[in-house]
């Protein structure tokens, strides 16, 4: 008998626990094929003695050091997540995947192949921020072979599975490649872009803009535009489904978007998912406006914020109040005391002659609510009374600003029926103009109550 023969029919004596770690790569190799059989024969990791042993050690198939074994381990490990539970995979995923990751994606095409597998797989187990953690991790790695490999990955399984609960959380991947968009290599690039689009596939236009699109190059930008322009938000389908999903799918289907860039592949069930598209500001970094205020503006002309909002040069007030709703224009906004700038704002509507100081107090009224939403409820209740009254006013333009923020409080700060009072008053207002144009924001409030149930 040869010295290979004998070193694996001695290895086949042990106990699992060493097959699978054993100085001899054939030796390991016959174990993971051991482990692809017996996942052919049992329903649950319980049922074998060799899945109960593979289990803690799976993240060394991920990880052999010989390529030729890799392969098979990272089959044998396919095959395992096959029958584990989503437990296992949180418990393990982070181990499994430093190791896929870091050996996998770096080997031969096939080797990748495979390594991309197991993401999906640990994705079906609920395990997709853990993957989406360690691809954008190896996507920083300095060997170009591994990062474009980890990019690749991650555009694949956000387009398989999608940015919907339980699979791939969006926020870490917005904030995390944006560094891809000026890598030497042009794949990564190229790749990174590609991720980009995919991703306004799921999450719209409005949720990329400041955490992507923003940060590229004016060149990449109109490429990247470009190819969001043939692609329609929202008619993003998943591939792909979670375990819990396949157990408990939607019971109402709806038709695939032929529109879509990427369409699901085949299988009815993947009709049975729909994509909602999230808003900005659920996954935007809040912005500092408060203190941003008490610096002096870039303008050395320009005095500081809360001394031009009081000046008496009417431009001065302007550019305060432009500079306040430029800030506010971020999805969304640091908490803080804001009643200041709501009264300074209140006395600029219900007093200023200037009926572009006035149009631009209620337009950063609005932007203020936008961006702190239920947090702006009682300054926005501080200003309800007198935007109210400010709706007789002759200008158009400032009827119209003052109503669209006015929309902006009712759909983001509090609901109408919380200010009662105040629209009673307002619809017994001596202008004519008060009621009727009260009457067109509790229509277009409606509207969007309506919408958003």
């Amino acid at each position: 008998m040869g010295d290979e023969a004998a070193q694996l029919l001695e290895a086949s004596t042990l106990p699992w626990e060493d097959r699978f770690v054993h100085k001899f790569w054939k030796a390991r190799v016959a174990a993971y094929e051991a482990v692809v059989k017996e996942c052919s024969l049992h329903a649950t990791v319980e049922d074998s003695d060799c899945l109960k042993a593979f289990g803690p050690l799976a993240r060394h198939a991920a990880g052999d050091t010989n390529a030729n074994a890799l392969d098979f381990g990272l089959d044998a490990l396919v095959a395992f997540l096959g029958v584990a539970d989503e437990q296992y995979a949180k418990t393990h995923a982070a181990a499994i995947m430093a190791n896929v990751a870091g050996k996998g994606l770096s080997g031969r095409a096939k080797t990748v192949e495979r390594a991309t597998e197991v993401s999906y797989v640990l994705c079906e187990l609920e395990a997709g921020d853990i993957v989406a953690e360690a691809l954008l991790k190896a996507v920083k790695h300095k060997v170009p072979k591994l990062a474009l490999a980890s990019i690749e990955a991650l555009l694949s399984v956000t387009r398989a599975f999608g940015t919907g609960p339980g699979a791939i959380p969006p926020k870490p991947i917005l904030k995390g490649i944006a560094h891809l968009f000026e890598s030497k290599d042009g794949k990564i690039r190229d790749t990174a872009k590609e991720l980009t689009v995919e991703l306004v596939r799921w999450l719209g236009v409005d949720v990329v803009r400041k955490d992507l699109l923003e940060k590229m190059r004016a060149g990449m930008r109109v490429e990247v535009q470009e190819s969001i322009a043939l692609v329609v938000p929202g008619a993003a389908r998943p591939a792909r489904m979670t375990r819990a999903q396949q157990a408990n799918p939607p019971s109402t289907p709806m038709e695939l978007d032929d529109t879509a860039t990427h369409p699901a592949e085949d299988g009815a069930q993947n009709t049975h998912l729909q994509s909602v598209i999230p808003e900005a500001y659920e996954f935007a970094d809040p912005e500092q406006v408060l203190d941003t205020l008490e610096k002096a503006p870039a303008d050395k002309g320009q005095p500081k914020f809360w001394d031009a909002v009081v000046s008496a040069k009417w431009k001065e007030r302007l550019n305060a109040l432009s500079q306040l709703r430029e800030l506010c224009d971020h999805p969304k906004l640091a908490s803080g005391e804001y009643g200041d700038i709501a009264r300074a704002l209140k006395k600029i509507i219900t007093k200023d002659s200037n009926i572009a100081c006035v149009g631009e107090a209620c337009a950063a009224a609005g932007a203020l609510a936008e961006g702190l939403r239920r947090e702006f409820r009682g300054e926005a209740r501080v200003l309800l009374p007198g935007m109210l009254d400010k709706l007789k006013d002759k200008n158009t333009s400032v009827v119209t600003k003052n109503r669209d923020a006015l929309l902006v409080f009712s759909n983001r700060c509090f609901s109408v029926t919380e200010v009662v009072d105040e629209i009673t008053t307002a619809l017994q207002h001596k202008f004519p103009k008060v009621p009727a144009q009260t009457c067109l924001w509790l229509a277009a409030a409606a509207q969007g109550f309506d919408k958003n149930r």
